[in-house]
């Protein structure tokens, strides 16, 4: 399991680098140097990324977007006695996150870049 917690975290961080690198107008060589990235490791990840890619539609550049809808809340879970506030994510298909308020960023986005590599890859 540790493995696998570690290759979707290697996921997320490339797939981060990359999208970058694409951001960056630099060259490979440079955006490596600038970010400490072995230029080697960077093509093989972005070619293995492009490789997850290719099974979904074409033509779509850009990132699927979902609606998002923002609420306050206090309540607290079914499952719990005290009172909690709650970060709570819910997709359109129904599937829902609870996070603590107090995730950080980073590891929020970690989490849901795995999801999504996970969805790319078809492995979920």
């Amino acid at each position: 399991m540790a493995n696998k917690n570690r290759s979707a975290e290697k996921a997320a961080f490339w797939r981060l680098a990359v999208t970058e690198f694409e951001r960056s107008g630099l060259t490979v060589r440079a955006f490596c140097v600038r970010e400490g990235l072995a230029e080697p490791s960077f093509y093989a990840w972005r070619r293995t990324l492009q490789k997850r890619r290719a099974p979904q539609s074409q033509t779509a550049d850009a990132p699927e977007l979902v609606p998002v809808k923002v609420i306050e809340s206090s309540g607290s879970p079914a499952n719990c006695d005290a009172p909690s506030r709650l970060l709570e994510i819910v997709t359109p298909t129904g599937f829902t996150l609870r996070f603590p308020p107090e995730i950080e960023r980073q590891q929020l986005g970690a989490l849901l870049s795995a999801i999504a590599g996970c969805k790319e890859a078809r492995i979920c």
